[in-house]
């Protein structure tokens, strides 16, 4: 337990501590928290409420952290991980930079650091050979004024660490030297006085110090028998300087420290006296504003001690009551910074008690009405002599006396004659009689002094006679008469002294008759000028009783002053200051004002928490009190503000009855419900103007809880979600975005309401009930975003905003590269298109041209393709004319030679005739007309084979001109083997293959 906050006194209501002086008039009502709840066990040994107002919860089996609505539970995982190091948690404690530190049976101590969101092993490196921390108890944590860290193990003493956490002094039975001893190695507690000096309570006899002038340990005794010999102590100091001690086994010690006396409260026997303790096994102390001490007793229930008055209170489980403690066996007690008590128990989990006055007046055997009948209350009436009448549903009468502490409820009875089942109204007369009204069984009047009853009928044969025997309302006129509302045929009135009725009824065509028969409310002003019938489908009627004329006012009316929200009512009220007040099925709250005033409305959107109005009463300050579908709320006229008070936590699934409301001769107001009926006690009842802080708890993105740091592959959150200069790394592409936030107001969580806004985004406040309390997001555009949110407690005060900056990154396609990249691809592609174009205009120019080209290369192709045919037929021409001539030369000769023996002058013949025909001259002029025809061909020839002769090359060019062999033979005067001898000397000579082709060899140069 912190024993700063058991110093410190807390600023909350005085309130509460009024409800304490009134615990022997009504029983002290808790609220419970357990496993059923959330809670990871329901064994608690240690209670903390942290900087930022939530509470954690140490126990049997994990560590919790409450926020009001939910518990975050957090348990050991493995070795070397950021979780804590063991399951049970003995003590907690929050030093003063916000680490809280927590310490286990067993497992040592785990520091929780709200800056990284993680756990930490201490020592991070344990190698003390005075203790294994890895496997130590610590059941007592304590930071001193000078930042001291004081630690209490079982069975090794205190460990003292100094501002930085480094160890600096060990105490314990065994240290040396004797300045370092203590009584005992166990340790359970540590408080500091306000000299400095640190009370240490261990086990066994008396109690431990530090004196922080001498620097050393000292043992203090009481001086009587028992000196407080315990395994367990509990320590608290007051503001009186007294120290006080709780030991299990020995009871109460208080010791004054400026006198050094002791004073010992213990329990002897089975009786107890007003100034001494019901029990002696004490786990634990606290000190509330008023100086009262609270001890949590091990088997004995909860015991506060007024120090002032020397008296002992003692709270204990009650089976009939279901507000009560569940358990006698606390082991914890914490007051939050609002009076709260948290109390930690043995398998009960954790019982709250509000510092407030509950709205509600609690009375213990509230839940036992139901086994004598009464069950859903339909009317409630209280009479002259302050008897409080009930007509359930299916139950018949009831009555009710009342006590300072709780309610007597009988049912009535009556003598010679029967009361009805189904009681829908009451009203009781001037001679203390009593009207009752029923369904389906007519009208009654009870006469409480004789219990005789008489009963009245509709007759159809009787026009004097009650009109319907569903009698839904019934209303005196203070002389006598009676006004009567049906559901089924209108209204009716009992003139004083008869039993006739005279009947109000719808007129076909009169729209100055009634507007419905299905009257389910009535209400006679206060000057006795108008009746007022609300409807159950037509609206509201005023019948003005001297002309028995109606005004009629409904949904569809056109002037503003005759205009409803709804024409579905259920109950109308006359307040004070005259006001009619209509209450609408569906439709919210309706206020008439003087004539001649348009009606006003007020919704959900003015605060009503339902705009289902069944009920309407006013308390003695003026303020009204509304039954809706969702509870009962409180409606300040004269500033339009509603506070919402819920529906009696003791009427399990309990709704409120439609007109089932009356207020007491003192004040009390009476709701009747589905599950029995509730007193409110309006002038106990304070608004809190202390605002609440909001407290963002947790950041999910697809349903998976953000840590601090790098989570999958990037950082989200770079500090906690508290901290003004965190920073929130999104992407637009992130889903499910969800902020979940609390209070630290734990008077009335399920009252408080909650705004948030994203500024760049929302363009208002989104608000949001208790038990919506989140901020959802999905899929935000690229930006920088701040969200804000807020939170009003049920009285409507609201707190300052927590503020949290969100960074999104937008798509890729919308960062500045992109559009850069993309603006540069464009103009890439405008210009290569452009070009494109350009170029594809003058591809096709250059087609065109190259066609052009073509044509006339064509024209010229076939222009030199006929010469070279004129050539080549020329040259053709001109190798023939000369194989023709060497013909004729050869055939010439071939005949001289024949004569050549007999006539030698014909040698000389001979010699000229081989002259022409082995001469050059007509070579070199083929030559030149070969090469026109074939271009460079004997060039290109000579270049490729420099080897080869004249005669190589003109068998060459007859190959190329296409000639035979037969025809080179002729003219080059040889025989067709020769040509072919040539043919085969020149293929070797220019190194052709054998099986090459040297006619196509030479067509290819």
């Amino acid at each position: 337990m912190p024993k700063l906050l058991k110093q410190t006194l807390l600023v909350f209501p005085a309130l509460f501590f009024a409800l304490l002086g009134l615990c022997q008039h009504a029983p002290m009502a808790f609220e419970h928290l357990t496993a059923e709840d959330g809670l990871s066990h329901s064994t608690v040994y240690a209670l903390l409420q942290d900087q930022d107002g939530l509470i954690w919860i140490g126990t049997r089996y994990g560590l919790n952290r409450f926020d009001g609505y939910e518990c975050k539970v957090f348990l050991p995982s493995e070795p070397g991980g950021s979780s804590i190091n063991g399951p049970t948690v003995y003590s907690l404690f929050e030093d003063k930079s916000g680490k809280i530190w927590v310490g286990h049976r067993e497992a040592g101590i785990s520091v929780w650091d709200k800056n990284t969101g993680k756990f930490e092993r201490f020592p991070k490196a344990p190698t003390n050979p005075q203790i294994d921390w890895s496997k130590a108890t610590v059941r007592s944590i304590f930071e001193d004024s000078r930042g001291w860290l004081w630690v209490g193990t079982s069975g090794s003493g205190a460990f003292v660490f100094d501002e930085k956490r480094r160890q600096i002094a060990h105490y314990c039975k065994t240290c040396q030297p004797k300045s370092q001893a203590l009584s005992g190695d166990f340790i359970f507690d540590f408080v500091e006085d306000a000299k400095g000096t640190i009370w240490i309570a261990t086990d066994g006899r008396g109690i431990n110090g530090y004196d922080p002038k001498t620097k050393s340990s000292f043992h203090l005794d009481s001086g009587e028998p028992l000196n407080m010999l315990s395994y367990e102590k509990s320590l608290c100091l007051d503001a009186n300087g007294w120290l006080w001690i709780g030991t299990s086994g020995s009871g109460l010690y208080s010791y004054e420290i400026s006198s050094q006396r002791f004073m010992h409260y213990y329990k002897t026997g089975a009786s107890n006296s007003g100034n001494t303790l019901s029990n002696n096994l004490i786990r634990d102390l606290a000190l509330d504003s008023l100086g009262q001490i609270w001890i949590a007793t091990d088997g004995g229930g909860l015991i506060s001690y007024d120090v002032a008055k020397a008296q002992f209170k003692t709270v204990l489980t009650s089976s009939n009551f279901s507000q009560a403690l569940n358990t006698n066996a606390i082991y914890q007690l914490l007051f939050d910074r609002m009076g709260n008590l948290w109390v930690g128990t043995f398998n009960g989990g954790v019982n709250i008690h509000k510092a407030n006055n509950p709205p509600f007046f609690v009375h213990e055997n509230q839940h036992e009405y139901g086994r004598i009948g009464l069950r859903s209350v339909l009317s409630i009436q209280e009479d002259k002599a302050g008897k409080i009448w009930l007509g359930s549903d299916g139950g018949g009468l009831f009555f009710a006396s009342q006590s300072e502490n709780s309610l007597k409820v009988e049912k009535a009875k009556a003598i010679g004659g029967a009361l009805p089942k189904v009681v829908t109204c009451l009203e009781s007369d001037l001679s203390g009689g009593l009207w009752i009204g029923s369904y389906a069984e007519g009208l009654f009047y009870f006469n409480q002094k004789t219990g005789q009853t008489r009963q009245f009928v509709a007759n159809a044969s009787d026009p004097f006679s009650l009109s319907h025997d569903n009698v839904w309302d019934i209303e005196g006129d203070g002389q006598g008469g009676l006004w009567v509302g049906t559901l089924g045929n209108g209204l009716n009135y009992l003139t004083p002294g008869s039993h006739k009725f005279k009947r109000y009824l719808p007129e076909l065509g009169k729209p100055n008759s009634l507007s419905s028969v299905q009257i389910v409310d009535i209400l006679l002003d206060k000057n006795g000028q108008y009746l007022w019938a609300a409807s159950e489908d037509k609206g509201l009627n005023r019948l003005e009783i001297a002309t028995g004329t109606v005004k009629r006012y409904e949904k569809a009316a056109k002037d503003p002053q005759n205009r409803l929200s709804g024409d579905n009512l259920h109950c109308l009220f006359q307040d004070s200051k005259g006001r009619i007040w209509v209450g609408a099925e569906f439709n919210g709250l309706n206020c008439i004002q003087q004539e001649g005033a348009a009606i006003q409305y007020y919704t959900t959107a003015d605060g009503l928490p339902s705009n289902m109005v069944l009920s309407i009463t006013e308390d003695e300050s003026g303020l009204l009190w509304v039954g809706t579908q969702k509870g009962i709320v409180r409606f300040d006229p004269s500033t339009k503000t509603f506070t919402d008070f819920g529906a009696d936590i003791n009427l399990h699934n309990n709704h409120y009855n439609p007109r089932a409301v009356s207020r007491l001769s003192n004040g009390r107001l009476v709701f009747g419900g589905t599950d029995g009926f509730s007193i409110l006690s309006p002038t106990d009842i304070h608004t809190s103007s202390s605002a609440p802080s909001v407290i963002i708890t947790d950041m999910k993105l697809a349903g998976q809880a953000v840590p601090i740091g790098e989570w999958n592959g990037r950082t989200v959150l770079n500090g906690q979600l508290n901290d003004p200069t965190t920073v929130v790394n999104l992407t637009s592409s992130d889903k499910g975005i969800v902020f979940e936030f609390t209070s630290n107001d734990f008077m009335n969580p399920d009252k408080n309401r909650f705004a948030y806004k994203l500024d760049g985004f929302d363009p208002d406040w989104n608000m949001v009930d208790a038990d919506q309390h989140r901020a959802v997001f999905s899929n935000l555009n690229g930006g920088i975003y701040r969200l804000r949110v807020k939170v009003a407690n049920g009285d409507g005060a609201w707190g300052r905003e927590a503020v949290l900056q969100l960074v999104v990154q937008p798509p890729f396609w919308k960062r500045w590269w992109f559009v850069l990249g993309c603006l540069l691809i464009i103009g890439a592609i405008a210009f290569f298109s452009f070009k494109y174009v350009l170029d594809h205009q003058k591809a096709e120019f250059q087609a065109q041209q190259f066609k052009t080209e073509q044509e006339i290369m064509r024209i010229r192709n076939e222009s030199l393709q006929k010469q070279v045919e004129d050539n080549q037929q020329k040259l053709s021409a001109s190798v023939l004319e000369t194989a023709h001539k060497n013909q004729f030369l050869f055939d010439l000769k071939a005949q001289i030679q024949k004569l050549e023996s007999s006539l030698p002058e014909l040698r000389k013949v001979v010699r000229s005739i081989d002259g022409e025909l082995n001469q050059e001259d007509y070579w070199e002029q083929f030559q030149l007309t070969f090469n026109q025809v074939h271009q460079k061909f004997i060039h290109k020839l000579q270049e490729r084979h420099t080897e080869i002769t004249n005669n190589d090359l003109r068998l060459c060019c007859f190959i190329r001109m296409g000639m035979s062999n037969a025809e080179i033979a002729t003219i080059l005067n040889i025989t067709i083997n020769g040509v072919e001898q040539s043919k085969y000397r020149l293929k070797r000579k220019m190194g052709l293959e054998k099986e090459a082709s040297l006619n196509d060899y030479i067509k290819s140069v």
